[in-house]
């Protein structure tokens, strides 16, 4: 018996089903809620770990990862609107990264060339 057939049944005896909220709760378990609590897609989380982490170390790698990751969460439209958000941000950090790399080599190589010096 489909779900429809029992509620038109229900409906006609004069009686209606309890809302998820009106039945009684099993002790331990929360009440259920109407809706699944909003998700953030695991690409779009990437985008904006990787752009967070690129604005201090590794941006000429962390920054294109972040972009790619950010537009592939931002199109997908399994992704929800969260998911969507993050992939838009993912992207912003990104391009951020590697703005953030084009100034610090622009003002390296015009000081005094561009040296790498390891340690102290």
């Amino acid at each position: 018996m489909s779900v429809r057939t029992q509620q038109r049944s229900a409906a006609a005896e004069g009686r209606r089903r309890p809302s998820p909220q009106e039945r009684p709760r099993t002790p331990g378990r929360p009440a259920p809620s109407a809706t699944p609590p909003a998700r953030l897609d695991g690409r779009a989380a990437a985008a904006l770990m990787l752009g967070g982490a690129g604005m201090f170390i590794f941006n000429i790698v962390f920054g294109p990862l972040a972009i790619v990751l950010g537009l592939r969460a931002a199109r997908d439209p399994r992704g929800g609107r969260f998911g969507r958000l993050g992939g838009r941000l993912g992207v912003v950090l990104g391009i951020l990264d590697l703005a953030i790399l084009a100034v610090l080599l622009i003002s390296r190589i015009g000081s005094d060339g561009l040296t790498w010096q390891l340690g102290g």
